[in-house]
């Protein structure tokens, strides 16, 4: 019912056997703020993950410019200098435009799975 604060619904869950189900071991949300070099459509920053409980590169990055919505970013997955302390990000611009010089803020997560 619904004042009845026990009566708890949950939908979605998927459940298995591991294989099929992803385990997180280390998740870092941030939001940093970066000066850019700019001059260039492209550009490769880091972001240090020092004492951010992950083990190993990060598996996946979500990133996102919040200041400019002409600037796409992404984890640069296959960069062989990621480690658990330190990850690369690619950006560019959607237009072609060069990057500016200056300060830009992302919303960035990281996550290391088991």
């Amino acid at each position: 019912s619904e004042q009845d604060f026990d009566d708890v619904q949950v939908t979605a869950i998927e459940t298995g056997n591991g294989s099929n189900v992803q385990q997180v071991l280390a998740r870092f949300p941030v939001t940093e703020v970066v000066s850019l070099t700019g001059g260039s459509p492209t550009e490769t920053i880091s972001v240090s993950l020092t004492n951010r409980g992950l083990s190993t590169k990060p598996d996946v990055g979500f990133v996102e410019c919040s200041t400019d919505p002409n600037i796409q970013a992404s984890y640069d997955f296959d960069n062989a200098s990621n480690s658990s302390t330190v990850a690369y990000i690619d950006l560019e611009t959607m237009d072609g435009t060069n990057l500016h010089t200056g300060l830009q803020r992302f919303s960035i997560e990281f996550i290391e799975y088991l």
